[in-house]
């Protein structure tokens, strides 16, 4: 698969984020969003997700030399951000197996793997409304990381996540991200970035 970005622009109000923003990502290409608060990382995470629309400029998705329609590129990415919803009334054996309803595992994954790999198997059956802000991110960084997805992308991952959280990211990380197109957005926090080989740099 391939990513392209092409003079890519957003506007709020009158006003642009960024402008003329142009790359193209293939497998295997890990690429950090660097820049501060209000420089756009977010929204520029969710036009390569296909879910925002730029105001100028187009991204194209090509596969096996065919140009993917946007809502067919839209079922292989995989998305976290701090803000992703999750259903907060459901306990993270039934959160897991809902995803798993319209998108397989990494690696033939089943729901239990997915759970031990969250390393919150003990408090499975507890509702996600009870979780702490750290462990609800793992939830969200887990379903993502580990969902059957060529594309990836992390909006400040180690949100929340305290130093035993921020390894087991890593790992988890590391261990699912050489066969994907990898996109993390991060406020210049090197182990959010540490597999990242390439960079965009939104300067505000």
């Amino acid at each position: 698969m391939q990513v392209e970005l092409k003079d890519i622009g957003k506007k709020f109000e009158r006003h642009f984020v960024f402008r003329n923003v142009s790359d193209s990502f293939k497998t295997g290409d890990k690429t950090a969003i660097l820049g501060g608060n209000g420089s756009g990382k977010s929204t520029l995470l969710k036009i390569i997700s296909g879910s925002l629309t730029s105001t100028e400029g187009k991204i194209e998705i090509t596969q096996n030399n065919q140009n993917l329609p946007v809502e067919n590129y839209m079922r292989q990415v995989a998305f976290a951000g701090p803000y992703t919803e999750i259903i907060e009334e459901y306990n993270l054996e039934e959160i897991v197996a809902f995803q798993s309803q319209f998108r397989k595992w990494r690696n033939g994954l089943s729901d239990a793997d997915v759970i031990e790999l969250t390393r919150l198997q003990k408090v499975a059956k507890r509702p996600i409304a009870n979780f702490s802000s750290g462990m609800r991110q793992r939830v969200r960084l887990a379903l993502a990381i580990l969902s059957d997805t060529p594309v990836l992308l992390l909006d400040e991952p180690t949100s929340n996540l305290d130093a035993k959280g921020m390894v087991w990211f890593q790992n988890l990380l590391a261990d699912h991200v050489d066969d994907r197109i990898l996109f993390v957005g991060s406020n210049h926090q090197e182990i959010e970035t540490a597999l990242c080989t390439r960079e965009i740099n939104l300067r505000k």
